[in-house]
């Protein structure tokens, strides 16, 4: 992959190894940058590769340096956070309170819908008996 006269050398797993590879070259004298994609600007981490980008005249040098190099592994986009047991119990506790406040409110709404129908039954069914008296006086 070219790029005004720059080349790729290395692929990196994260924005922080690709960084950690310009930052090594750079104390090499070695001009290079690391090329992300566009999910870059919005999750603040490569969710793929990033490339790192040097200059051509520099390519071999940067591969003889990056030969033996490790970055130190990183995986944010993979990051899960751990909980203790309290924040566990905390958040079922926070989530019940929450449910509660949802399907309270549902359940009266509920009854009161069920009042309202009976109710109309009840005013059909006088409706239909008044009709039904008035044809039985004419």
């Amino acid at each position: 992959m070219r790029s005004n006269n720059f080349v790729k050398v290395i692929s990196s797993g994260s924005t922080v190894e690709a960084e950690q590879i310009v930052q090594l070259l750079k104390q090499n004298d070695i001009s290079a940058y690391r090329q992300s994609e566009i999910m870059d600007i919005y999750t603040g981490n490569a969710m793929t590769s990033e490339d790192v980008m040097v200059a051509m005249k520099d390519q071999d040098a940067a591969l003889k340096i990056l030969k033996d190099f490790q970055p130190i592994k990183t995986n944010i986009s993979g990051y899960r956070r751990k909980f203790s047991k309290g924040q566990m119990i905390l958040g079922w506790v926070v989530l019940g309170i929450i449910l509660l406040f949802i399907i309270v409110p549902l359940i009266l709404l509920w009854e009161n819908i069920v009042n309202i129908i009976g109710l109309l039954n009840i005013v059909e069914i006088r409706r239909d008996n008044i009709e039904h008296c008035r044809d039985q006086e004419g």
